[in-house]
């Protein structure tokens, strides 16, 4: 027959019954949640005001870029042979002035995201003026010698053929000194200018 067993002291037991179906109760559980939320959420604002910042560097770079393309041909037009001079100091002067009006009003972000790019732009841009310069008073430079030149052969021209021969060894001195400054063989010209003008 079937017997009931008996315990003879006390049978509460003070742990709970397993259940096969029941995990470990974790009440960090929801707190880890909302954090990841609060993650996620922080991310997108601070992609967002990135976006912004980027949006905004880009668009001020654009402006700054197109303004001194138009400002630069403005000033080339003008700026031929030895008029030139100091237009590499006012490129540096226009970036400054720049600097000051646009730049410091961007917002810090942007400002940072721009700052590289906009030194570049200001360095090639310093580069090409003082190039252009260079070039045009190069270019005014040898205009002036071949005025100089032509005006002393007129001169020989005017003096008569046994007159000539000083001012044309002016004009053949005034040329070998400006070849032999710049490196450049003149020997064709000189030859041009004392026979031409006999």
């Amino acid at each position: 027959m079937p017997r009931v067993p008996t315990f003879d002291g006390p049978s509460a037991q003070t742990r709970a019954l397993a259940t096969p179906m029941q995990g470990q109760v974790d009440a960090s559980s929801g707190l880890q949640a909302t954090a990841r939320a609060a993650a996620q959420i922080g991310d997108l604002a601070d992609r967002r005001v990135e976006r912004d910042a980027q949006t905004e560097a880009w668009t001020a770079q654009a402006e700054i870029n197109d303004a001194f393309v138009q400002w630069t041909a403005e000033q080339r037009k003008t700026r031929q042979g030895v008029n030139a001079k100091g237009h590499a100091t006012d490129t540096a002067a226009w970036w400054d002035q720049v600097k000051a009006e646009r730049f410091t009003k961007l917002s810090p972000l942007a400002q940072q995201q721009i700052a590289k790019s906009l030194s570049a732009s200001r360095l090639a841009a310093l580069e090409s003026a003082n190039g252009f310069e260079n070039q045009q008073l190069d270019i005014g430079e040898r205009s002036a010698l071949s005025a100089s030149v032509t005006s002393l052969s007129n001169q020989a021209i005017a003096a008569g053929p046994d007159k000539a021969a000083p001012v044309l060894a002016q004009a053949a001195a005034t040329l070998r000194s400006w070849g032999a400054k710049k490196g450049v063989d003149v020997e064709p010209e000189v030859m041009k200018v004392t026979t031409g003008a006999h």
